[in-house]
């Protein structure tokens, strides 16, 4: 993967997606933060557009859940998002 600076601000540990795939989002967090993330297939080609702190995920997971209905649990190291 090429670094795409309208997609990421790595050093402060910013992404900045636009209409992307939910899924793009958990491999991003997987790929640069802590643990793993696991989206629902029923979820995963959901689009996000916004400003999301990689070193935070299950806080960035929360919100998004929090606005979607969605629902948000952790085991460990492991977060799974579900509708």
């Amino acid at each position: 993967d090429d670094f795409d600076a309208t997609r990421a601000n790595w050093r402060q540990g910013w992404i900045h997606l636009e209409d992307e795939p939910l899924q793009f989002l958990a491999e991003q967090l997987n790929r640069h933060g802590t643990g793993k993330t696991y989206i629902a297939s029923e979820l995963t080609h959901v689009t996000v557009t916004g400003s999301f702190q990689i070193a935070q995920p299950w806080q960035t997971l929360q919100l998004l859940a929090e606005l979607h209905g969605w629902q948000l649990e952790q085991s460990g190291n492991t977060r799974y998002l579900r509708p």
